[in-house]
Parts: structure tokens; sequence; C-alpha cells
């Protein structure tokens, strides 16, 4: 059943919540609109790209603007998942995420009529499953404290979790209001539900919160409490901050860089942590295309629903077992001689199947091995019928060296001609490098993705290239360190892991991730510190992450105007 017309829509007493009214659900239900939450009907605060002078880095703390981020499905899914044990995800009916600086942030894009509705079906779905067994969801037996205490109680509990802070006494008080409103027409477990609908549906739920301290705009100051609760609990597992953490930060425990480090150490420990490394690496190299990309079925007859699925948990597999197993070198995550795969992945490689259902395989005859290696990463960055250079050479480019490239100039055919096997795919692609409109970014893509030529286009390993011998040889041309000709993707892997412009940009890319917008200029001593913590460890990427957790840029945010 749907929220009564008369709900009151959340309060709104807050500057940076200022102008929120109207109902989430349309027809009066549920809190505010979310068309007219701050950061849904235009774009929200970004940060600046600066002028482009290096900050100082031994001043006061670096910060940019902070955008107002609505949940990922991920995270709705992982969120809705810890509130109420037992439910189902329904996060696949939601519309696709936004991707901001390359990863999900949904803090742009206005939200949609048809979002709205979902929101609300999936709120009312997940509502009539938890009051089906509501004595799971309550943190009281309501037949010995009664059942208005006991659903009081749930309110406060339940919405401390939802909202990742403490509710308001008005805010319970209406949502006691909307329960007792039900219960007088109906069942408890009902009108239990009908305070789960309103919760799910409320902007404070879906929307990552950071309210406006008293400070002038352009000030830059930390980001407290349940706030930057949230923001470890998100980067870590990917779902919302735990009472512990939410204890803690009433307790001023956060206040302070130690204590940011050491509930980080809490929360990185836990099982829950793989949902955050694995997350990354999905959005980061592109992973979730696999689960929907075309291939030539005919030249590719083996390359099944299970081997792709199998391809995309190796990649996770992999990066998690990189960020948080006994090896966590930069140098292993690149090029190591193992990897993560089931029976039917190690036959589609042609080695020998794991012990375990998905167990660790090593690998000793130099084809394959480490990261730019996996099947996933080579499928994704490949056209249906052949591998790209290309696209190959572009992943590195933007996600490795952080350089951007333009897209191509408006009319030019990006198309490539017809291929010939018995042509050389240097040959076939010359074209591009030859034609002026073209030349200036397929020579920065092109020779590094020669460099891969050794992999098909479903990541099997080959030694030709149509009807010729492959050759994989290549270049990386770039002003900085990674700079040079390599033979092979094992060649390329230890150029990569020891290069500091590699180290910088995969300490951007976190940043990125873990703020949820493009890199600003504020950020550069938050990278350059990061980047450091990685070298002092011996390029231990599990310190690469707790630099995260430390900078500016994740602990700082600069008031909006």
């Amino acid at each position: 059943m749907r929220l009564a017309n008369d709900w009151l829509s959340v309060l709104c007493a807050v500057t940076a919540l200022s102008g929120c009214q109207g109902a989430i659900t349309g027809d009066g239900g549920g809190g505010a609109s979310l068309a007219s939450f701050p950061g849904s009907a235009g774009s929200p605060p970004t940060a600046s790209a600066g002028t482009g002078v290096a900050p100082d880095c031994q001043g006061g703390p670096q910060a940019a603007e902070a955008p107002l981020r609505r949940l990922s499905r991920e995270q709705y899914a992982n969120t809705v998942a810890a509130l109420l044990a037992g439910s189902k995800d329904v996060s696949n009916a939601f519309e696709l995420d936004e991707r901001i600086g390359g990863f999900e942030s949904n803090a742009v894009i206005p939200v949609s009529p048809t979002s709205v509705a979902r929101y609300r079906d999936a709120a009312e779905s997940l509502a009539a499953d938890a009051a089906s067994h509501v004595a799971d969801v309550l943190p009281c037996d309501p037949a010995k404290l009664g059942e208005s205490a006991c659903a009081k109680r749930f309110i406060e509990t339940f919405g401390r979790r939802a909202y990742r802070r403490p509710l308001e006494t008005a805010e319970v008080d209406k949502l006691l209001e909307l329960y007792s409103g039900r219960r007088a027409k109906s069942d408890f477990p009902g009108a239990v539900g009908l305070v789960i609908q309103a919760v799910l549906q409320s902007p404070h739920f879906l929307y990552r919160v950071e309210l406006a301290p008293a400070a002038r705009a352009g000030d830059v100051v930390p980001v407290q409490g349940t706030e930057l609760a949230t923001r470890l609990a998100y980067f870590f597992w990917q779902a919302g901050p735990d009472d512990i953490l939410l204890d803690a930060a009433a307790a001023g425990e956060l206040d302070s860089l130690d204590g940011v480090e050491r509930h980080a150490e809490r929360l990185f420990a836990d099982e829950r942590a793989r949902a955050g490394v694995r997350s990354f690496a999905r959005q980061w190299l592109g992973l979730d295309k696999l689960l929907t990309l075309d291939k030539n079925a005919q030249r590719f007859p083996d390359f099944t629903e299970q081997v792709r699925r199998s391809m995309f948990e190796e990649g996770l597999r992999f990066a998690e077992e990189s960020f948080r197993g006994q090896d966590r070198s930069l140098a292993t995550f690149l090029g190591g001689n193992f990897s993560y795969v089931d029976a039917p992945l190690a036959r589609f490689y042609g080695i020998a199947a794991p012990g375990a259902p998905a167990g660790r395989v090593e690998f000793s005859d130099g084809k394959r091995g480490g990261l730019l290696t996996l099947g996933g990463f080579l499928t994704v960055t490949s056209h249906p019928s052949e591998a790209s250079p290309i696209l190959r050479g572009k992943l590195i480019r933007e996600n490795f060296l952080c350089e951007p490239l333009q897209p191509p100039p408006p009319g030019v055919n990006v198309t490539p001609p017809v291929r010939d096997p018995n042509t050389s795919t240097k040959v076939w692609l010359a074209s591009h490098r030859s034609n002026p409109s073209c030349q200036g970014c397929h020579q920065l893509m092109d020779p590094i993705g020669f460099i891969f030529q050794h992999y098909d286009a479903v990541g099997r390993y080959t030694d030709l290239d149509g009807t010729l011998p492959v050759d994989a040889a290549g270049e990386v041309v770039t002003s900085g360190d990674a700079a040079g000709r390599y033979d092979g993707v094992t060649e390329l892997s230890q150029g990569l892991a020891r290069s500091t412009q590699v180290r910088t940009c995969l300490a951007e890319q976190l940043v990125r991730y873990a703020v949820g917008r493009p890199r600003a200029e504020q950020d550069r001593c938050s990278i350059q510190q990061a980047t450091a913590e990685l070298g002092n460890s011996t390029f231990d990427l599990r310190a690469l992450l707790f630099g995260i957790v430390s900078s500016d840029a994740f602990r700082f945010r600069k008031v909006a105007p």
C-alpha cells in the first residue's frame, strides 16, 4: 500500500537543504521531492579547475567542493541488505548510474520520473517483504515492550542506520505519526512496513547528505562526525556505516586523524571491505561491460555466458587479493604470475583446472600474468571480432597514466578499414596514424595497444596476427617516466610498476572514486601525499588506500557559495 497523501515532507531546516519540498512518490508520500532536492535538478557544487598553480602542500588543508551524491545501484543494494536482513536485491530495476570522473556518482543528471517511480516501487516491495517477517527487523519485542514503544525504538534505530545519522526529534515524531495512522487501520507489521517505505524513499536515505556548516563560502572545513563515517563506510564497504562507526562519530573519535585511521583499520579488516575493492576495480577497468558486450559467436563459439561471468569474477577476485591478500605490491598487481579461475575459465584459457571451484592458479610459461593479461580486461578492450589496439592503448593512456584523450573531430570516419588477414595489425591501422585528423591521438594509443597483440578479442593467448606471426613490440609515448619501448605485456607491466606517473595516476583514480567527482586542482597535494605513502610502504596497495582516507581531499571539503 502506498503512503498516505498527507505524509509530511522531510524537514529541511538547514541552508543546505532549503527548497526541499513535495514528495518523492509523486502521490504525496515519502518525504522530500527528489526532483527538487539539491543536486538533482541541476549541477551540484563541483570543484573548480583552478589556475594550474600547485598549491602549497605545507600550508592549510586543500580540498574542493563536494557534490551531493545519490546512492549508486550497488550502494543501494548493499545498504538495504544491511538494514533489512534477508532482503532481495531490487537495484537492477533502477536506471544506470551516472559516471563522473570515470566512477559512479549520480551527482549531476536530474532524477527522472521513471527513477522516482522505481524508487517508490522498490520501497514498497522491500517494506512488504520486511513486514512479512517483521520480528527479524525489529530491535525489540512488541509483546514485551508494547507496540508503540517498540515502534518508536525501531524508528530511532532503523532511521539512524538508514539516514546515517541520529534522527531529529521532529523526524521521529512524524514517522511515529505515520506509524500510528496506519496502525489504527491495519496490523502492526503493516504499520512498521509503512515506516520502512517512508524511510527508503526519503532523500536522507537516497542521498549522501553533507550539511553546510556555519562557515563562509570558500572556507575549507573538516568533514565531521557521521558525514565522515559515511565517507569511510562507502569507500571501504560500498554500504552505510554500522552502529560501531556511528557511535564513534557521535563520541568525536573521527575528529582526529588517529581516530580516522584506527576506524579505517577496522573497516578494512572486515570482510565487507571486499566490496569496496571489487567495486573500484569494476568501475576503473570497465569490467561490468563483460556481462553485456557482444562477441562474434561464429568466431568465438566457446565464449559462453559462463565464461564471461567467470572472467568477471576473475577480475574482481584478482583485484581483491591484490589489495587485501598477502602480497599487495603494485608490481604483483600489474605483473604477478597467477590468477583465480574456475574450471570453465581454465578450459577456455587452455590451462589446467584449479583444485578449488575458483582457486588460485600459477602461470609458468610467461604467457599470462598480472592485471593486464586478465581475460576480462582484454575482452572489454576489444571489438566483437577483433582485438583492438586502439581501445587497449586508450585505457592504458587514460586509466594508468591519467592522460585523457580528446574525442575525434566532428565528421571524421572512425571506422577502421576492412581487415585483410594477410596484413599485420600495424599495417592495418597505419592509416589512422598517417591521417592528420587522427594521428595526434592514435600515435598515443596505437603503439601501446600493439604491445597486447598476443591476446585475441576474448583474451586468449595467440602467436598469430591473422596469418602472420605476432609482433608485440610497441611504445609508450609520454612525458612521464613510463615512456619507452616494450616488447610484450610482461615488459609493459614491469615498466608501469616502476613508474611514478603510474603510481600517481592510481592515487588519482582512487581519489576520484572516493569523492565522486573529477580531479580538482585542490586535490594535487592529497594525490602527492597518497603516492608518497605508497612509496614509503614499498608499494603496498593497502597503504595507498589508507593514504587516501588520511588525505585532505577525503577529510575536508570547501564550502559552496
